[in-house]
């Protein structure tokens, strides 16, 4: 009997007051329960395929800066994580198809809808609809960053001492597997290794920052007005080179060279760089400001022309993270130009700090004594220094700086 019928027999039976209002009461004492029950399964309900619509918009937003992965891959990407949480859900005759998913590149959202219907408690009663709709929909806008970074490497000759250079293998090694294991896009995250004593070697590269070929393949500090910038190598702004004939401490550290951007998704480039870690030599003494600006020259988009066109640094944008990790094992102390090594190390991470890249430096002192991680301190600023006692501590360091860096590469 419907409600509304019941309704119409009592209204007949003008000598049934009170039973009329007790069950009428009694009629809307349920329907309140009903509709309590209802609301309360409906929003848990919704809840359960919010968590799981929100899975998949965000699985496939990670993968929108992929450029292998087509909008059908990453279609395919939600409906399986929301396939996946399907069993979670865990709500008593709810109904619910295929999750409805739309791709804005453009815009870096991924749009994940559901419809789904869930049966009333009281069905028809009191005019309630039998099936109550929900349309949840989870919308994620998700850019993840891309990282470059400069591993600048100290491979002086009392980097021979205590195990101190195959304890900066082991930890450099260890580096770029940490970063290859946060999973990156190809492209996402490239490195580039400097290593420098008292000179850096260009290999190849000389005659274009250097204007001439020389002796050897090493350069020195640039002499003048950008000495510490990242303006372009040419004519007044060459990079010094051969010095020995009046600088006694002038070396070139042979099988050193510099290692351009790596990406570090791909097995091969990967490669390439432990290759270059395991080949370093150590030799002549500390001129740890040309191997700072180095660092810089290899994430300045400055310094792209230099460069073959896959290794060049991207232009600063806010997607982009650039980083200098700067290590040493001593006092810079060997300079080519009136200003000392340390002088011209802090003017340059000044200059760094303040560039319109936002490029970050990060400083290790690797066994050094207090006036080297005073000047590290200085220079990256106390948050982004770390002291290193030994190659375990050195390692953690290491992986420190790549867990901030691969963290700060995902946002949404």
């Amino acid at each position: 009997m419907s409600f509304r019928l019941l309704l119409n027999l009592f209204q007949k039976d003008t000598n049934g007051t009170v039973a009329f209002v007790f069950a009428f009461s009694i009629l809307l004492l349920f329907g309140a329960i009903g509709l309590a029950i209802d609301s309360s399964r409906a929003v848990h309900a919704k809840t359960r395929l919010q968590a799981a619509l929100d899975a998949a918009a965000l699985a496939a937003a990670r993968r929108l800066d992929d450029e292998t992965a087509s909008d059908d891959d990453l279609v395919a990407i939600a409906r399986k994580y929301f396939e996946a949480h399907r069993a979670s859900i865990k709500v008593n005759d709810l109904e619910f198809g295929e999750a409805d998913v739309t791709i804005d590149r453009a815009n870096s959202i991924v749009i994940v809808g559901v419809k789904a219907r869930l049966p009333s408690t009281f069905g028809n009663l009191g005019g309630i609809d039998p099936e109550i709709e929900l349309n949840p929909t989870a919308q994620t806008q998700f850019k993840s960053k891309k990282i470059e970074i400069s591993l600048v490497v100290d491979i002086t000759g009392s980097m021979g001492a205590d195990g101190r250079i195959e304890g900066l293998k082991v930890a450099a090694k260890d580096l770029i597997a940490t970063l290859a294991d946060s999973n990156p896009d190809p492209g996402a995250i490239r490195m580039s290794l400097i290593p420098y004593a008292s000179s850096v070697n260009a290999g190849g590269y000389k005659n274009r920052v250097a204007g001439t070929l020389g002796a050897d393949e090493c350069v020195v500090e640039r002499f003048g007005p950008e000495q510490s910038t990242d303006a372009p190598p040419g004519l007044g702004n060459y990079l010094g080179t051969d010095l020995a004939a009046v600088v006694g401490t002038y070396d070139c550290v042979v099988g050193t060279q510099i290692e351009l951007l790596n990406d570090i998704s791909k097995l091969a480039e990967r490669s390439t760089l432990e290759s270059r870690i395991d080949a370093l030599n150590i030799g002549g003494s500390t001129a740890g400001h040309i191997g700072l600006t180095w660092g810089w020259y290899l994430l300045s988009a400055n310094w792209s022309s230099i460069w073959p066109s896959d290794r060049r640094p991207r232009p600063p944008a806010p997607d982009v993270i650039k980083a200098v990790i700067l290590m040493t094992d001593g006092d810079f102390n060997t300079n080519y130009d009136v200003k000392s090594s340390s002088e011209q190390a802090l003017a340059t991470c000044e200059n760094i700090l303040n560039d319109s890249a936002g490029i970050q430096i990060f400083t290790i002192g690797f066994q050094a004594p207090p006036t080297a991680l005073e000047m590290l301190k200085t220079c990256s600023g106390e948050d982004n220094f770390f002291d290193a006692s030994d190659t375990s501590s050195l390692v953690d360091s290491f992986r420190e700086i790549a867990k901030r860096l691969t963290s700060l590469r995902l946002s949404s």
